[in-house]
């Protein structure tokens, strides 16, 4: 998502900043024409606003929102300075500890350093510089094509990699020498911001060996710490076009056989014949085999499911699918009657999570403990809860479109020009309204808990992924 805005809640500080997302949260808005920055106040700060007093009040704002604490600028953005090996590995690793990042390719020093306290009596400054355009240096473009930088429509991916060009400059604020917590460029000629970031600034190469806090080496850029210790500080992900591509061509290729087989076969079925070619439906249901451990598992627990879990949760799928696509009662007239195809899906579900997520529960505690996780720093409860609402969301959304649909149908027997007009209408407002509740319990369950001083336990791992 475009950087912007976000606002202070009522007893947390800003847990999701901006960055790469599939849904727009509340508080942040879209603003028209440019990227624009998130400020640690409540309401919008429009993005062109570049004055020194952009909010004096954060203060008030924190005591306000029952003493949360501001979050560690190096999670929110880790700023490099440098250019050469050094700089590529230190950014590569914060990329794969998923943090935001943006690396400036210069090993010029500063034109100036002001001494100022880190964000929370002064402002909060995200505006980050743009991406696109062609640049004449073959390592910054090398750098982006490997980094994986870029801009599609309203997201960015990557790291953000700045070339220094010629009549640009920069400053930077620190509270001490080596605590440098925002970072500035400018037109050298006119004075006027190019982007103006906070975060962690880190300098790096043997440009700055005299500066105290340089990372100077490899050695030393391998022991920095990149990590981000605050889950909702990390970047937004999106939804890669390959995999749903190549899920819907799976799905598509078991509807269209199962459907094809059900038409031919399904009507000349004796009483005691066997429907096999439904089991054509374990083509899908090995999809949602692996779904299970890696959302509904995830959102339980925390733990992300190894590829042994995932694969054993998708060979246990295989006979219950089958199973229950096949399943028939027989009547007191000696028909066989097999189950629907709405009534498998759900009977095959409620049959996988029911057996298969109590001994995820019992494989990722054995985890935990054997990696010595603090137990009881997890809340369980929160998580049980985070993990019904996944599945009300999910497959209680198979319900509410089934509904959807049902509709449809009643109201094409009394006008089908009104009937086609309201099916899209309903299921987009649907739709809405579960990404809309989505983002609410999220807050409520997630980011709440995380960022209230008093919380003695919250969810573990970073459960934006099952969003």
């Amino acid at each position: 998502m475009r950087d912007d805005t976000v606002e202070f809640m009522d007893d947390v500080v800003p847990a999701e900043l901006p960055g790469m997302c599939m849904q727009k949260p509340r508080g942040v808005r879209e603003s028209a024409g440019r990227i624009s920055a998130p400020a640690f106040e409540t309401g919008a700060v429009a993005a062109e606003q570049d004055e020194e007093n952009i909010a004096d009040d954060k203060d008030v704002a924190i005591e306000k929102n029952g003493g949360a604490q501001m979050p560690s600028l190096r999670d929110i953005c880790l700023v490099v300075v440098g250019r050469g090996p050094e700089a590529e590995e230190l950014v590569r690793r914060r990329r794969e500890a998923c943090g935001r990042c943006i690396l400036l390719w210069t090993g010029e020093a500063p034109s100036h350093q002001h001494l100022a306290d880190p964000p929370g009596r002064h402002a909060f400054r995200w505006r980050p510089p743009r991406r696109g355009g062609s640049t004449a240096h073959v390592q910054i473009r090398r750098l982006r094509h490997e980094l994986g930088s870029y801009e599609r429509t309203w997201c960015k991916f990557g790291p953000d990699v700045v070339e220094f060009a010629e009549g640009m400059g920069y400053e930077v604020w620190a509270s001490t020498k080596q605590d440098v917590h925002r970072i500035r460029a400018f037109d050298a000629a006119s004075g006027s911001t190019l982007w103006d970031v906070s975060g962690a600034v880190v300098f790096v190469g043997a440009e700055f060996d005299a500066r105290e806090g340089a990372v100077r080496n490899l050695e030393e850029v391998r022991a920095f710490d990149v990590a981000v210790k605050e889950e909702e500080m990390k970047p937004f992900a999106t939804v890669a076009f390959a995999p749903v591509l190549l899920a819907a061509a799976w799905y598509g290729v078991q509807l269209f056989f199962t459907s094809y087989l059900m038409i031919v076969f399904e009507g000349s079925l004796g009483a005691r014949g066997v429907p096999w070619w439904r089991g054509m439906t374990v083509l899908g249901g090995s999809v949602f085999g692996n779904a299970v451990p890696a959302v509904y598992g995830f959102a339980l627990t925390g733990v992300w499911p190894s590829s042994r879990v995932t694969l054993s949760f998708v060979t246990f799928f295989v006979p219950i699918c089958v199973g229950w696509s096949m399943a028939s009662i027989r009547s007191a007239d000696g028909f066989g009657y097999t189950c629907s195809f709405f009534s498998m899906c759900v009977a095959s579900t409620v049959t996988l999570l029911a057996v298969g997520l109590p001994i995820f529960v019992l494989s990722s505690v054995r985890q935990m403990k054997k990696q010595r996780a603090d137990l009881k720093a997890i809340s369980f409860k929160l998580h049980f809860a985070w993990m019904l609402w996944m599945v009300l969301t999910s497959l209680g959304a198979w319900i509410l479109m089934y509904g959807v649909a049902l509709f449809y149908l009643f109201l094409s027997l009394h006008s089908k020009l009104a009937a086609s007009c309201a099916l899209p209408l309903v299921a987009a407002l649907c739709e809405h309204a579960l990404v809309k509740c989505n983002g609410f319990m999220y807050r409520q369950l997630v980011c709440r808990p995380r960022n209230a001083r008093s919380a003695r336990a919250t969810m573990n791992g970073d459960q934006r992924r099952v969003l």
